[in-house]
């Protein structure tokens, strides 16, 4: 993973919580970003207790979707790191869902193109259910599968809207 000045955890589930906060606790980011409504009381309680300092975490509790995570990451950036330089891009490790990466780094380059957004996914879930090979048990329906499914029918479709109707 290349290093970068913040990692940005767009919220929703510990997978992402835990993760950002191990890139940081690496080494490979400066700075958390928690993401999204009720992150107070879920990510960041998470985060802090795994030892991200007070200091490298930002909160921001406003973005109730990721076109907002990707505007309101880039107000608290220009803002908190203004001495970085004028013709300096930012580096933003994204962190989020394998599944929810494209349309994640699609809305970071539309309403942050000055910035590098680096894909730090995480979850690959419906990948792991075939990691060792398909079977004939591979093609019977479940809740699992179907989830998946539904999961990836709602990126593509949240990635269709924002890259072509937007």
């Amino acid at each position: 993973m290349p290093e970068g000045d913040v990692a940005l955890d767009l919220g929703g589930d510990w997978h992402r919580a835990w993760y950002a906060a191990e890139l940081v606790k690496a080494g490979k980011a400066k700075a958390l970003i928690a993401s999204g409504v009720g992150i107070e009381r879920e990510d960041a309680v998470l985060i802090r207790n795994l030892g991200v300092r007070e200091d490298q975490l930002i909160i921001d509790g406003a973005a109730r979707n990721t076109e907002e995570n990707a505007r309101f990451t880039k107000r608290i950036c220009e803002s908190k790191m203004k001495g970085q330089g004028e013709n300096q891009a930012i580096r933003v490790l994204v962190v989020t869902t394998a599944v929810h990466m494209p349309r994640s780094l699609l809305l970071m380059k539309k309403y942050w193109p000055e910035a590098e957004a680096i894909a730090a996914p995480t979850d690959f879930g419906a990948l792991n259910k075939y990691s060792k090979g398909v079977t004939w048990e591979s093609f019977i329906p479940s809740y699992e599968s179907i989830k998946w499914s539904l999961a990836y029918f709602h990126e593509y479709l949240g990635y269709v809207a924002y890259r072509w109707v937007k």
